[in-house]
């Protein structure tokens, strides 16, 4: 994750023409300790306010979007999926609100702007007519479409959201308003970049209208941080509280400090991960806490019958005096005077305890087979809810709590019909989502070595070959009647004679290409090996062109018989023609060249470059042939969702992606591998647009996946966890 930029957060705010340094309604949110693990790199800006001049007391309203980002740090998945439900859930609240005040004038919309960052990417979700610009050197893209976020938030059963996604470098700026400056078209914003937020802030108010509600959001070098700045305009008490509409209050909460720092304040400097601290005197006082969750232990100076250990052995106590009697009945004297005291002891203390152990076990058979029916009954209902909800993602929701409550309870609560209920919910989600879950099995008889990390897999007729990342060697397998077979004498990679480096990509070597291999080996200082089974590697090296000494290579891609050699340090991408090693490279790019030092994998399709970077996120480079038209990138590109309720939205996975293979015709494709779900995205080309999302039913290792390849005629994937490659065919 990169987290070399700091962000400045500065508030914009003019009421009846007078500027006020703080503006309600924007929450700078702490990730709590305990946040969902997709969430521990999220940092959360939320922005709200009301149509018509409603509003809410200050400190309601903090403790209102203090909820909503706890809301947000719970919700496990997708970036998108996390701001839908906050959205969904200040939806409800002024739902109800404006259920309960009908009648009484207009109902209030809440329009709320949610922006995520995860290292350099920012992610945008705006419920409501709400304006975005991002001003870069590039220009200034102005995204407002209330077609898609809707009127805003509490005027209907679900929440209208559009999403937006853009990479951020040093000096792009971020500028949010709910009604924008008039003065404020694409070409003046253009002019502010670069400038300091002051000077921003100074010419975004000048020619404003005298009310006006924004924020700007700007990039700098750092290390991560994120400042919330106010100008150094005293803000009266009064405007501790918004408009005079008053609206039904959630709880109260506490507002933060600040601190002067000069012309401008900062009131939060937040490093990457930082918890905040309770106070001590939080810690040491207990005036607040509720007189029921007071207990007071007793002691013996409140007599002996409040003592614990009195209260321990008075029923032992008890218990012994009611056995000795029984045994006085039963019993002669004489022989109950034989037993020695210590086994009277024994005896008096086991008694109760089988007698307690036994009702126990009474009691937690048949209050556990009661609570399974409870937990049933609860699942049913749940099926009931998920069966007549007309909205999808509502639908999708409550699936998902099924599968929720059925993996808490079946812990405790054994519920035969449980694997007929999560099975019916997960057919129902993978429908909505569009997952496809194949049927993958072992594909290596006898398996890999455990030292093994496949990293790379290439097809041929009938043959498969594994690069191993961590010895660099090349493994080769052909099919036989019990799997594929691990051809022992095949040599590619540094434990051949006369290869010296590991390799660290592997490419299909055409036929008819001389010299005649099967594969083509790299490593990462330009060092090439020629492989075929049955024959010793022929090693060579790439010609190195006249900027760059190949070090530090990352891989390759083979199309058309062309080899396209990526190398980040450079901040290049090598082109050898009819993959001759021996001739100078062409540089790939033009004037414009993509960030290049993050980038982990390529693709080609005749002359569109596809970078994939380790973050996930997608460059594409069109190759031009004309001097008079340079090659073009398009940085990032944006991945199309398809999905029911989420169309044309963009599709962003819970985890990046971390491998790319194109697919040629009839059928032109990407497909994208995402480890820590071991799933494969597939896409269409161009804008990428998602199709399909597959999954393996059950694998034996929870391990994330490492390498994939697709043989598109016969439809098999191949699929490695590490030293474990398995195959499975797509119906």
């Amino acid at each position: 994750m990169n987290f070399s930029l700091d962000l400045n957060l500065l508030p914009i705010y003019r009421r009846s023409g007078q500027d006020l340094a703080e503006l309600p309604g924007l929450y700078l949110a702490d990730r709590p300790r305990r946040a969902a693990r997709s969430r521990s790199a999220d940092q959360l800006i939320l922005f709200l306010s009301f149509s018509g001049g409603a509003s809410l007391p200050r400190e309601a309203l903090d403790k209102l979007l203090s909820d909503l980002a706890k809301t947000y740090y719970k919700v496990p998945g997708s970036v998108t999926s996390a701001l839908r439900e906050v959205a969904e859930s200040l939806n409800g609240y002024l739902f109800n609100v404006n259920k309960q005040n009908a009648g009484s004038g207009q109902p209030v919309a809440g329009l709320l702007s949610q922006v995520v960052r995860r290292g350099d990417q920012i992610y945008l979700a705006q419920s409501g007519p709400l304006h975005a610009y991002l001003i870069t050197a590039e220009g200034t893209v102005h995204d407002y479409e209330p077609g898609q976020s809707g009127r805003g938030l509490g005027l209907s059963n679900s929440a209208q959201v559009r999403y937006f996604h853009a990479s951020l470098t040093a000096n792009d700026t971020l500028l949010l308003a709910d009604r924008p400056s008039p003065g404020w078209d694409e070409d003046v914003l253009a002019t502010l970049y670069g400038q300091g937020p002051e000077g921003m802030r100074r010419r975004l108010l000048a020619g404003a209208p005298p009310e006006l509600k924004a924020f700007i959001l700007q990039a700098k070098q750092g290390k991560g941080k994120i400042f919330l700045l106010r100008s150094g305009v005293t803000t009266p008490a009064a405007e501790s509280l918004a408009d005079s509409q008053p609206m039904e209050q959630p709880r109260a909460s506490v507002p933060a400090g600040t601190a002067a720092v000069g012309q401008e304040e900062l009131l939060l400097a937040k490093d990457v991960g930082a918890v905040p601290e309770m106070e001590p005197a939080a810690l040491a006082s207990t005036s607040q806490m509720p007189a029921a969750e007071v207990m007071e232990y007793p002691t013996p100076e409140r007599g002996a019958g409040c003592n614990p250990l009195y209260l321990l052995l008075r029923p032992v106590a008890i218990v012994f005096q009611a056995f000795a009697s029984l045994l006085n009945r039963v019993i002669p004297g004489e022989t109950i005077a034989a037993i020695p005291n210590s086994t009277m002891a024994f005896l008096a203390l086991l008694v109760p305890i089988v007698v307690v152990a036994i009702a126990t076990a009474v009691y937690i058979q048949r209050g556990t087979a009661a609570q399974s029916q409870v937990v049933y009954a609860q699942a049913l209902e749940l099926v009931r809810q998920a069966e007549n909800e007309t909205d999808v993602l509502a639908q999708r929701a409550t699936w998902k709590d099924l599968l929720e409550h059925l993996d808490k309870t079946d812990i405790v609560y054994s519920i035969p019909e449980a694997s007929e209920l999560r099975s019916k919910a997960q057919r129902n989600l993978d429908e909505i989502d569009k997952i496809r879950r194949l049927d993958f099995q072992p594909a290596i008889f006898g398996g890999l070595p455990a030292s093994v990390d496949v990293s790379r897999i290439v097809l041929g007729e009938d043959e498969i070959f594994l690069l191993d990342e961590n010895s660099g060697d090349v493994y080769h397998a052909t099919l036989s009647n019990q799997g594929y077979l691990i051809d022992e004498n095949f040599q590619c990679g540094p434990s051949a004679a006369g290869v010296e480096e590991p390799l660290i990509d592997i490419v299909a070597w055409p036929t008819g290409f001389e010299p005649q291999a099967s594969l083509l080996g790299l490593n990462a200082n330009g060092g090439v090996v020629y492989c075929m089974p049955g024959q010793a590697p022929i090693t060579g090296q790439l010609a190195k062109p006249l900027s760059s000494e190949l070090t530090g290579l990352v891989g390759f891609a083979m199309e058309l018989g062309n080899l396209y050699v990526l190398d980040p340090d450079a901040h290049s991408v090598w082109i050898y023609w009819d993959s001759d090693i021996t001739q100078l490279p062409q540089f790939f790019f033009g004037d414009q060249v993509p960030p290049m030092k993050n980038v982990a994998d390529l693709v080609v399709n005749h002359d569109e470059l596809y970078l994939l970077h380790a973050d996930g996120h997608l460059t594409l480079c069109e190759f031009s042939w004309l001097e008079v038209a340079q090659t073009r990138c398009t940085e990032p590109v944006i991945y199309f969702d398809t999905r029911p309720a989420r169309e044309n939205s963009p599709l962003i996975p819970e985890h990046p992606f971390s491998q790319i293979l194109y697919n040629p015709p009839p059928d032109p494709s990407l497909y994208l591998l995402e480890p820590s779900s071991r799933s494969i995205y597939h896409f269409s080309l161009r804008s990428p647009t998602f199709q399909q999302q597959y999954m393996p039913v059950e694998l034996p290792s929870d391990a994330n996946a490492t390498a994939f390849a697709l043989d598109s005629f016969e439809r098999i994937f191949f699929f490695a966890t590490g030293n474990d490659v398995y195959y499975g065919r797509i119906p």
